[in-house]
């Protein structure tokens, strides 16, 4: 395994090279990069790099990335292929999508396994903390243990709890003795929540179970971000690893989401992802509020539940994944961008906004306000039209007026070359062709020390030289012959 960071004189913060402040939470630094998660929230422990001069940045490369870039194709050639309609079972794929990620490890090397693929999902279903062991014989019993995760930035924890009571008080148990690990873990926002009061003990071994009982395997999830497409796919993936870990069906479990995907003016989904939710898990259904409103005071019995760890941080965040340089691809967030795709692909509206008969063209990401608008949004077309080769065409894009989530796979699927600021509509970068290459501009609040798109373009498998990053040296706008050094890039790939 490579190291993440050289030099490091401490485990989560290298100070070799570093320019940084952390308080409560936040990082401080050469250039602005987005406020992360407190430890409670997902991690604290957050290292920024000493702003690169206002220049333009290297290609990132690294000599993994040309073996990684099979597993992207891979990836693709598997996403294309799969069908919803197979034997009617969302499960049969999330399989699938399971015996991929195995397949595309088999490339990586053992620390990066170990971080970011199969073997990581292995020792996290043998890593068992005993919470709370069973006593009495028989059934009644509960049973709850902690998987660890490790290494992780911080203790990372997925309940799996067996006959169980939760309620919005916590967790109520029969017939087991509470160990004394619990009094000492650092549990997780998640696991707290859902945990409560634990202190409930039933020595008899008998729970009230009469008014609500579940006897489908169920997840609980607390949804760390439902608007951002990037902070949300810590949620997807982290879920996925879940179900992977638990070696669970999604057609067999029932979901309770703490929290609301629902938008603020009735919508049933806040934004176009959040479907993806009730497509994983259709077949036994998504609940979503509040523990008051998903369990009640008087709780709900559970044959099977366990919980998912909060997405704050998460494989696409961690070991330095917003602000260091990950060297690792990762199986897993390639596995769960194939199964995500494989939910939409065939939901795709009549009215897509580029034939699929189209293949050679450029899509240019717009944003609405904010300092990370192009200063001009008709100079940026026009720096990009310019660059196109003969045949080639242009997409301006805004996301969000695209509704369908199932259309903005589509879209981004077919294109050469993905170009925008950095921001969260970047995370479409998981969903490009193994040949495309993405541009990212630093403008206005945000400069290179952000590596979020960088380091999911090593992660996701990208070939070699597949990443350009450029920052504007004033306002936001486009450097002409940055961008044609991306498409020429692509063209001569055709």
């Amino acid at each position: 395994a490579i190291s993440r960071v050289l030099n490091s004189s401490h485990p989560y913060c290298g100070m070799s090279n570093i320019f940084l402040l952390c308080i409560s939470g936040l990082v401080f630094g050469g250039d602005a990069v987005r406020p992360v998660p407190s430890i409670e929230e997902g991690s604290s422990l957050f290292q920024l790099k000493k702003a690169a001069p206002r220049q333009k940045l290297q290609q990132h490369t690294s000599f993994l990335q040309q073996e990684q870039h099979q597993n992207r194709v891979l990836l693709n050639t598997w996403a294309d292929g799969v069908s919803l309609t197979t034997n009617g079972s969302h499960g049969s794929v999330f399989g699938a999508s399971v015996e991929r990620m195995r397949e595309m490890d088999r490339k990586l090397s053992g620390g990066c396994s170990q971080e970011y693929g199969k073997s990581m999902v292995e020792q996290m279903r043998s890593n068992i903390h005993k919470v709370c062991e069973g006593e009495l014989s028989g059934q009644s019993s509960s049973d709850i243990v902690c998987h660890e995760r490790a290494p992780f930035d911080i203790p990372r924890y997925a309940l799996e709890m067996k006959n169980v009571r939760l309620s919005s008080k916590g967790v109520s148990a029969a017939g087991c003795r509470m160990t004394p690990w619990l009094s000492s873990a650092e549990l997780g926002v998640t696991e707290k929540k859902v945990m409560g009061d634990i202190s409930s003990v039933v020595p008899d071994g008998t729970l009230e179970c009469s008014k609500c009982s579940v006897t489908d395997k169920a997840l609980v999830q607390m949804p760390w971000d439902t608007n951002n497409l990037y902070e949300w796919y810590g949620d997807w993936v982290t879920l996925w690893e879940s179900m992977a870990m638990l070696n669970w069906e999604p057609d067999e479990t029932k979901v309770f989401l703490i929290g609301s995907v629902g938008g603020d003016h009735g919508e049933k989904f806040k934004r176009a992802f959040d479907e993806s939710w009730s497509l994983a898990f259709h077949q036994k259904g998504v609940r979503t509020g509040s523990m008051e409103a998903l369990f009640g005071s008087d709780g709900c019995c559970f044959s099977h539940v366990a919980t998912v760890p909060h997405g704050g941080l998460s494989t696409l965040t961690f070991n330095h994944g917003r602000g260091g340089d990950v060297a690792c691809a990762s199986p897993t967030l390639m596995a769960s961008a194939g199964y995500l795709r494989s939910l939409f692909q065939q939901r795709s509206s009549q009215g897509a906004l580029v034939e699929s008969s189209a293949t050679n063209y450029v899509i240019l990401v717009l944003r609405r306000e904010g300092s990370r608008a192009f200063d001009d949004d008709e100079a940026a077309k026009s720096v990009v039209s310019s660059a196109l080769p003969a045949g080639w065409t242009m997409h301006a894009w805004h996301p969000e007026e695209m509704p369908n989530f199932s259309d903005q796979i589509n879209l981004v699927s077919k294109a050469r070359v993905l170009i925008g600021a950095h921001g969260a509509g970047l995370l479409h970068a998981l969903f490009l062709p193994q040949s495309a290459h993405l541009v990212e501009l630093f403008c206005g609040d945000r400069g290179p020390s952000n590596h979020h798109y960088r380091n999911i373009e090593q992660m996701s498998g990208a070939g070699v030289g597949r990443y350009h990053g450029s920052q504007s040296d004033r306002g936001c706008h486009l450097d002409p012959s940055f961008v044609r050094e991306a498409i020429s890039a692509s063209a001569r790939e055709t």
